[in-house]
C-alpha cells in the first residue's frame, strides 16, 4: 500500500489485476472471463487491514470513467471472491443505470433486477443469479426491466435495506458522476480505480474531484496493470463471426402466438379498467389466461396446472359491471366470514388455497413466466400455497405472485408480519380474490 503521488491523503493499493487496456466499453465479455481475469491475491492484504481494524465497510461503491465498466467490475469480483473465502455473504450490484455493462456481460440486460425490487416487489432470487465463487454465497443483481431508473434517494435507501438481509457486504459498481449519485446518500465507502500509467493522468485527478464533490468518504485508490489485450466491441465481433447457411424457412407461427398474448393482454386490461371504474376498494385478482393458439385457456395454479371452476375464454371473458357476476366476484371490502360458518380450512392461512376466504397478499412480480414459475416453487418448498396471475402494466403482462386466504382486508394486513418474516421480504399488498366458482 501506496499514497498516490500528488493525492497524499488517499491510499493506494495495488490489485494485482491485469486489465484489457483497449477493451471497448460494450466489449463482449461473458462471467467466465470475469471471473477469470478477477482472480488473485492482491486485494487480499487490503481486507486482512481492514477486517484488523474491525472496519470493513458494508457498503462499497467502485468508480471509474463511465466509459472504463471494466476495472472496477473486476475489482469488486476480486473483493467479493475474497470476502466469500471468508464466510461473508455478498451482492455485487450493477449501480450504473446508464450503461448497465456488467447486467450486459452477465446476460442479464433485460428481465428483473434492482429496481423492480424495489418498485414491484420482485425478490432477489428472481431479480439476481448466483456466482460460482468459493465459499458464502455471492449473487450478482442487475439494473433491471428499464433505465435510466431515475431512482430516488428513499428508494436507494430502501433497496439497501431490502438487500441487508441476504449480505454481509453490498458491492456497487458505477461511474463516477450522474451513475455515483445515485448511491451518495448511502453509508458507502468509495474506491477509485484506476491503471497504473494512468495515475498522473488529468483526468485521474477529475474522477477524484467528482467523488469528492458528491461528498463520498474516499477510502483509496485501487491500482491495476493495463495490458496490451484488446476485446473488440459487440457489433465488431458479430460482423467478424461466420454465418452458416440456412435453408429458407416457411411462415413461423411466432406471429400467430404473439397475437394471442395480445389479445390476452386486451382482455387483461379491459377487466381491470372496467373493475376501476365500477369502484372497487381492492385490487382485484387478474385471472391467468395462458394462450395455447386457438384452444380455451384456463385460471393457472401454482405449479401451472389448471384449477378448478369453469374455463375462461379469452375473447369473451366476464367484465364487472357493478352487478353480482358468477364468473368474477369481489367481496367487499369490509365484508367478514360472519354468515360462512365456522372457519374449517387450515390453521396457516399461507397454505389455504389462495384467496379461498375473499382476500390475499400480492407479495411479488416476475417479468417471465419462467421466473414466476421458479419463485413459486422457491415459496412451496417453504410451506407457502401460491398462484399466478397476470396484470398488464405499460402494456406488458406482469406474472403477479399471490398467497394466502383471508376473509377481511384487515386479516391480510394484521398477517404482514408473519409474512414477512418467513419469506424474509418487507412488502406485500391486500388484494380481493376473483371467485371462480359458479
Amino acid at each position: 500500500m501506496a499514497a498516490a503521488k500528488g493525492e497524499a491523503a488517499i491510499a493506494r493499493y495495488e490489485t494485482g489485476l491485469r486489465c484489457p487496456g483497449g477493451s471497448a466499453p460494450d466489449a463482449p465479455i461473458d462471467l467466465d472471463r470475469l471471473m477469470a481475469l478477477s482472480s488473485g491475491d492482491g486485494l487480499s492484504g487490503l481486507l486482512d487491514d481492514l477486517d484488523a481494524a474491525g472496519d470493513l465497510p458494508a457498503i462499497w461503491l467502485f468508480l471509474d470513467d463511465p466509459d472504463r465498466p471494466l476495472p472496477r467490475t473486476l475489482a469488486a469480483f476480486s473483493i467479493a471472491r475474497h470476502l466469500a473465502e471468508r464466510g461473508r455473504r455478498v451482492i455485487v450490484l450493477d449501480g450504473d443505470d446508464q450503461s448497465a455493462h456488467l447486467g450486459g456481460w452477465a446476460d442479464r440486460d433485460t428481465g428483473e433486477g434492482w429496481i423492480d425490487m424495489v418498485r414491484y416487489g420482485t425478490s432477489l432470487s428472481v431479480s439476481s443469479l448466483e456466482l460460482s465463487f468459493d465459499g458464502a454465497p455471492v449473487r450478482l443483481v442487475p439494473v433491471g426491466s428499464y433505465r435510466p431508473t431515475r431512482l430516488s434517494e428513499g428508494e436507494a435507501g430502501e433497496l439497501a435495506s431490502k438487500l441487508d438481509v441476504y449480505c454481509d457486504h453490498l458491492l456497487i459498481c458505477a461511474s463516477a458522476g450522474e451513475s455515483a449519485a445515485l448511491w451518495a446518500g448511502l453509508d458507502a465507502v468509495a474506491f477509485a480505480c484506476r491503471g497504473n500509467d494512468q495515475l498522473e493522468d488529468p483526468d485521474t485527478r477529475v474522477l477524484l474531484k467528482e467523488i469528492r464533490l458528491l461528498d463520498l468518504p474516499l477510502r483509496g485508490l485501487l491500482t491495476y496493470e493495463r495490458v496490451a489485450e484488446t476485446l473488440p466491441s459487440k457489433a465488431s465481433a458479430a460482423a467478424a463471426r461466420p454465418r452458416p447457411d440456412r435453408p429458407r424457412q416457411g411462415s413461423s407461427g411466432i406471429f400467430r402466438i404473439a397475437a394471442g398474448v395480445l389479445g390476452v393482454a386486451i382482455a387483461a386490461l379491459a377487466i381491470w379498467w372496467f373493475g376501476l371504474m365500477s369502484g372497487g376498494g381492492d385490487e382485484p385478482v387478474v385471472t391467468d389466461l395462458e394462450p395455447t393458439g386457438d384452444a380455451v385457456a384456463t385460471p393457472v395454479s401454482s405449479g401451472g396446472d389448471p384449477v378448478d371452476g369453469p374455463t375462461v375464454d379469452p375473447g369473451s371473458e366476464p367484465v364487472d359491471d357493478g352487478a353480482p357476476s358468477s364468473a368474477m366476484s369481489e367481496p367487499p371490502p369490509d365484508e367478514t366470514a360472519s354468515d360462512a360458518g365456522p372457519d374449517t380450512g387450515p390453521a396457516d392461512p399461507f397454505a389455504a388455497p389462495v384467496g379461498e376466504a375473499g382476500f390475499c397478499l400480492h407479495v411479488y412480480s416476475c417479468y417471465t413466466q419462467a421466473e414466476a414459475e421458479a419463485q413459486i416453487t422457491e415459496m412451496q418448498g417453504m410451506g407457502f400455497a401460491a398462484t399466478i396471475r397476470i396484470a398488464v402494466v405499460d402494456g406488458h403482462p406482469w406474472r403477479r405472485i399471490y398467497t394466502g386466504s383471508f376473509p377481511t382486508r384487515a386479516a391480510c394486513l394484521e398477517a404482514r408480519p408473519e409474512l414477512y418474516e418467513r419469506l424474509g421480504t418487507d412488502w406485500a399488498a391486500p388484494a380481493a380474490a376473483a371467485d371462480p366458482q359458479d
